[in-house]
């Protein structure tokens, strides 16, 4: 168990609980009185009259709430405030140090990020000191995205879907001008003219986790007589093709095409 320090003639201290509404009144202690105790001296508190002295003498009692201020050097001396900023060395990478205490250094990144941690060296000392403004400034943190951005798809094979996906007019056909419009067909943007539509896009919270394969459904052209009810998933036609019909969709239901 660490033995507590007690106030030593020369040394400053502080309180460390208010005192009469003061924070951190300081003190110098001046050395004991005849009975044993420690005389202090400090500043005038606002509130307390002042006689002709610039300072106030009297017995340091309660010592469990001042502290030790070892660095102090008099009573216009403050604490060293940290963190401090410094100029980089590596600037087409680094934004600027950031010195988090006497012996650590945190160098962050132009979007704000955190590049290392190391340890301050007195070589370190000849860094060009920077105000916290002027090293903020230097950051510039990347874009939140949003779910609603606009994000451009440029997968020939992505398969359009109406209501969701934009395509880009570059030139006026049929009277329609040229601009984003809603794509009204289902089927893969490759296949459309590139003279007439370029560009593809959805919002961000639209953008296919997984690439999508139009398949075209086949049964047998004898499926309602001999029970052969099979259906096949195909790319393309099935060889033999004309014993298979297509299945097709609607909109509302599912059919397949028949002569007379």
């Amino acid at each position: 168990m660490s033995e507590t320090k007690t106030p030593q003639p020369g040394e400053w201290w502080q309180r460390t609980v208010p005192v009469r509404g003061v924070i951190n009144a300081r003190f110098f202690i001046v050395g004991p009185s005849y009975d044993g105790k420690l005389i202090g001296m400090r500043q005038w508190l606002p509130m307390e009259e002042k006689d002709e002295s610039d300072f106030r003498y009297g017995i340091l009692d309660g010592t469990e709430s001042i502290e030790h201020l070892p660095d102090c050097t008099g009573w216009d001396w403050e604490p060293e405030k940290w963190p401090k900023y410094y100029e980089t060395k590596a600037r087409q990478f680094i934004a600027y140090v950031r010195r988090d205490s006497e012996t650590q250094y945190t160098m962050i990144k132009f979007d704000g990020s955190v590049d290392h941690k190391g340890i301050w060296s007195y070589s370190d000392n000849a860094r060009e000191q920077l105000t916290e403004a002027e090293a903020l400034s230097r950051v510039n943190p990347a874009p939140v995205e949003s779910p609603d951005d606009w994000v451009e798809i440029s997968d020939p094979d992505h398969w359009l879907r109406p209501g969701i996906d934009q395509i880009y007019r570059v030139q006026q056909d049929y009277g329609l001008p040229c601009g984003w419009e809603s794509a009204r067909v289902g089927c893969k943007f490759g296949e459309f003219s590139t003279a007439v539509f370029s560009r593809l896009r959805c919002r961000r919270k639209d953008i296919p986790t997984t690439k999508r394969l139009p398949v075209r459904l086949w049964v047998h052209g004898d499926s309602r007589n001999d029970e052969r009810y099979n259906v096949f998933a195909k790319i393309s036609p099935p060889a033999q093709h004309e014993l298979y019909r297509e299945i097709k969709f609607d909109g509302t239901q599912f059919y397949i095409e028949e002569s007379g």
